[in-house]
């Protein structure tokens, strides 16, 4: 038996290309980067710690930070953070230096200073990751104990649901599906280390509606030391969940079907391994069958999951050391590859050619590597314009740096409208349908 709650309001957009699609929409209108913060191509903005109230700590320590721009707001960023020890054999134990997984929230559309909110009643899993529900005004999280999902409202710091698994299996990573009605979530069961990917309907959330052994995908299982991490994903249409393992492992699975329809180390490309759990994407202008792929070899692949071919790839290897993260920007025009040694490079997704790259260390030359297999960079996330990135890295900061400036004048048009209406009622302008697509970032091919 489930347990239903109340979940925020979605009010949901459909495209003209792909009716069958939709996607969850924001009730307010855009709210832009604010202009006093432009600085030149490539620099740092601005520099914040992701939880700001504490005491500078021993560099030796290891702080998983996480950060998201909320949906249709580039003004705002809400973050999480967790300090660790890194123990001889590589597996981080939790420090007392914080609290683990406290969520902030940093406003930087003040004229005179970059206001944040803490909130005191959030605590997110050892490994905090945040993900923006598509209304904009809450998160979605793992809490504290194994089998716990919560939806915070951001505005009232209220709780929407608080579920335990009556499995007693320990959730490890969850993430929203774009029409804001499933959950998807990686979860770790007792049997050899086994993982279960599991799809809940966002109303019941109790009982899942999917349960797909990830076991039976290839060698998809944990080690004894419990020293991996995993990734899940949704594709923009909501119809296919990507779940990722540290070990190097890809699959696509449907969601309807509950079947495997891409091993993507087996069935694309052989003989290569995800780099981490992170460096892989859907991108957003595809419903569901262009992927993003960086491998522990260092390149970046673009495939055709469907088809079960590479698009594109690097002509050479992205750097001399690992890649990190992987994202896609908000309208799908650039691929954002974060290096180990703090190296940020936007590829073309058309094919893979290099649009341009920065060092965080020429605007931070105190920035260390991380030691061992561990990430440097623990996320990237760009703005709706695409003109932002803000990086999250292991020394507990978050930072904000200036991307090349988009000046056609469809671009700017784009977002001068959306700054006066809302996206819930850009489907009743009297517009041809492929621009309301545009102006909704809605996908164009399958």
């Amino acid at each position: 038996m489930g347990v239903s709650f109340n979940k925020p309001r979605i009010v949901t957009v459909r495209g003209s290309y792909y009716k069958e699609s939709e996607r969850a929409v924001p009730l307010y209108t855009y709210t832009p980067f604010p202009e006093r913060w432009n600085r030149p191509t490539g620099s740092l903005i601005t520099r914040v710690k992701a939880v700001p109230n504490v005491k500078e700590e021993e560099n030796d320590l290891y702080w998983w930070t996480d950060c998201e721009f909320l949906p249709n707001n580039d003004s705002t960023v809400v973050t999480t953070c967790s300090s660790f020890t890194i123990q001889p054999n590589q597996a981080l134990t939790v420090s007392r230096a914080i609290q683990p997984g406290k969520v902030c929230l940093f406003d930087l559309s003040s004229e005179k200073n970059i206001k944040c909110g803490y909130y005191r009643q959030a605590s997110v899993a050892s490994f905090p990751k945040l993900q923006t529900f598509p209304d904009g005004d809450h998160i979605v999280y793992l809490g504290s104990t194994s089998g716990d999902i919560k939806v915070m409202s951001l505005e009232r710091s209220t709780f929407h649901s608080r579920a335990q698994d009556i499995h007693f299996r320990a959730y490890k990573y969850v993430a929203v599906s774009p029409s804001g009605c499933y959950f998807a979530i990686m979860a770790r069961t007792s049997r050899q280390y086994q993982y279960e990917l599991l799809i809940y309907d966002s109303h019941f959330v109790t009982r899942a509606e999917s349960v797909i052994d990830c076991c039976k995908m290839n060698d998809f299982r944990g080690s004894r030391m419990n020293l991996e991490h995993t990734v899940c994903k949704w594709s923009p249409d909501s119809e296919y969940v990507a779940a990722a393992i540290s070990h190097g492992h890809l699959c696509i699975v449907s969601r309807r079907s509950q079947a495997c329809v891409c091993d993507v180390f087996t069935n694309v490309i052989p003989d290569r391994a995800l780099s981490r759990g992170t460096t892989f994407d859907f991108n957003p202008m595809s419903c569901h069958r262009m992927v993003s792929v960086g491998t522990k070899d260092r390149f970046l692949y673009i495939i055709d999951i469907q088809e079960g071919n590479v698009l594109c790839q690097t002509e050479h290897a992205c750097g001399d050391h690992a890649i990190d993260v992987v994202k896609f920007s908000c309208d799908g025009l650039f691929v954002g590859v974060a290096l180990h040694n703090f190296s940020v490079q936007l590829f073309s997704p058309v094919d893979c050619s290099l649009l341009y790259s920065f060092s965080m260390k020429d605007s931070l030359p105190s920035l260390h590597n991380s030691m061992g297999p561990h990430a440097s960079v623990l996320n990237l996330t760009f703005s709706s314009t695409g003109e932002q990135a803000v990086t999250s890295t292991a020394d507990g900061y978050v930072s904000f740096w200036q991307l090349p400036r988009k000046m056609e004048l469809q671009v700017i048009c784009k977002f001068k409208i959306l700054s006066c209406v809302s996206l819930d009622r850009v489907s009743r302008l009297p517009l041809p349908p492929r621009l309301k697509d545009f102006l909704l970032s809605l996908p164009t091919m399958l």
